[in-house]
């Protein structure tokens, strides 16, 4: 694909065959980009992301945009986060099996006295504390299930504390460099100490949580109950932990130790998530609460589809040079003032995030930032416009995607448009806070 890289050495007027022949192959491949981009986010006749996804990926590789060895390589960039859900998903199968989750739900529940809008309070606390410790995807698998049955059982309505599970998976996923696996890439790439982390994006994230839980509070208050009856699950919420729960807590707080441990020892952590899930899944079955079958049944195809496919159409768009726009804007960045740079990075690095999802969108960033001599503001602003920017729509992130499987699972459909809607009315100033505030820290700190 080098000679499509050959326009950009010549004027747009340039008329030679080969200049000819590359801009016909890169409108081709920017068409197919486009139209499963647009496929995935308004899911044409119902029919799954990761269908349109994949179906755009086998267009790539069947029209020679991207080469057959090319592709394979790209999987192979992906194994990493491949491993990483087979594992997520063995270890919440585990966890959900063993009802400690919907324990600590219950404790929600009874915390909240009654009160709609405390137990919306409640559940940005229970999916901040998850996701600081397991990961944002973690958060929408093992919260939102438990999250529903409590709403129904309580003949609340849903919605509103389903969108705070996944809005607080990604808001809070800066919180520590565990959780999110992104944070971790940017730490392996840039060096930066798992103190240094802490020291900067702690406080930023919380305030993105509050300035989230506060607009939620705003947007949803005609549908927040003031009194609400928990008599149904204030017996459960009291009673002892069973021998399952403790097993699986106290697994799920060695896996929480592994993330931690394997960034010291650089261990990539979608190993400890493997290993994790694998152990507990065998204190299912032996428990008795997860059968062999259903830890095939666990895993859901569209979601690897979806992952595979836009990878394979991203990787071919780069090849073409669409994304070289992206070096020259961080170039830009770092030339002016850090505050203005500091948003334009984050803000960019967010919108990219929900076009092209920000695994993939890390990835494409971080080179450029590389290659440009990135300040540390800036390269931990895109991190954090990483994090939190996939909130604007639902292909922003891995989080978002597994969360629309649950619910889908459970007869609930949100679409696109609404997700939208909800996500820039509740991320823009989450994210302009968080961003105020890593400023004011860097200079504090140095």
């Amino acid at each position: 694909m080098g000679g499509e890289r050959h326009v950009a050495a010549h004027a747009f007027g340039c008329g030679c065959p080969l200049c000819a022949a590359v801009n016909a192959a890169t409108l081709l491949t920017a068409a197919i980009a486009v139209a499963t981009i647009l496929a995935v986010l308004t899911r044409p006749r119902g029919i799954s992301e990761g269908v349109w996804a994949v179906t755009g990926g086998a267009l790539m590789v069947a029209t020679l945009r991207i080469t057959p060895r090319e592709a394979l390589a790209t999987l192979a960039d992906l194994s990493g986060v491949l491993v990483f859900l087979v594992g997520l998903f063995w270890l919440t199968l585990a966890a959900g099996r063993a009802g400690l989750f919907e324990r600590a739900a219950l404790l929600s529940v009874r915390a909240a006295g009654g009160d709609g809008r405390r137990l919306l309070a409640a559940v940005f606390a229970f999916g901040t504390l998850t996701t600081a410790l397991l990961s944002n995807d973690a958060t929408v698998v093992l919260v939102t299930p438990v999250v529903l049955v409590a709403c129904r059982t309580l003949r609340l309505p849903p919605l509103p504390y389903l969108f705070a599970c996944t809005f607080v998976a990604d808001t809070a996923s800066s919180l520590l460099p565990v959780s999110n696996p992104i944070n971790l890439l940017y730490a392996e790439r840039f060096d930066i100490a798992f103190q240094r982390h802490v020291a900067l994006l702690a406080l930023p994230t919380v305030l993105a949580v509050v300035v989230n839980a506060a607009i939620f509070h705003m947007l949803f208050r005609a549908d927040l109950p003031r009194r609400f009856d928990p008599t149904p699950l204030l017996a459960k919420a009291t009673a002892p932990l069973t021998r399952a729960e403790r097993s699986i807590a106290i697994g799920l707080g060695l896996v929480a130790l592994g993330y931690i441990g394997s960034a010291g020892v650089g261990l990539a952590p979608y190993w400890v998530t493997l290993a994790g899930g694998a152990a507990l899944a065998l204190v299912g079955i032996v428990g008795g609460k997860v059968t062999a079958a259903d830890l095939w049944r666990v895993q859901p195809p569209s979601l690897y589809a979806f992952v595979i496919g836009l990878a394979i159409v991203v990787a071919a768009a780069d090849g073409a040079g669409l994304l070289d726009a992206l070096g020259r804007a961080v170039t830009r960045a770092t030339s002016v003032g850090e505050l203005i740079g500091l948003f334009g990075v984050a803000f960019g690095t967010a919108l990219g995030t929900n076009v092209v999802n920000n695994w993939t969108m890390a990835l494409a960033v971080i080179p450029p930032l590389e290659r440009s001599g990135a300040s540390e503001l800036l390269i931990v602003g895109s991190m954090l416009g990483a994090d939190i920017g996939p909130n604007f729509s639902v292909v922003g992130s891995l989080a978002t995607l597994i969360w629309l499987t649950e619910i889908r699972r459970e007869g609930l459909a949100v679409s696109a448009r609404t997700y939208l809607r909800l996500g820039v009315i509740a991320t823009l100033p989450a994210l302009a806070v968080a961003l105020i505030a890593l400023y004011l820290l860097h200079m504090a700190l140095g």
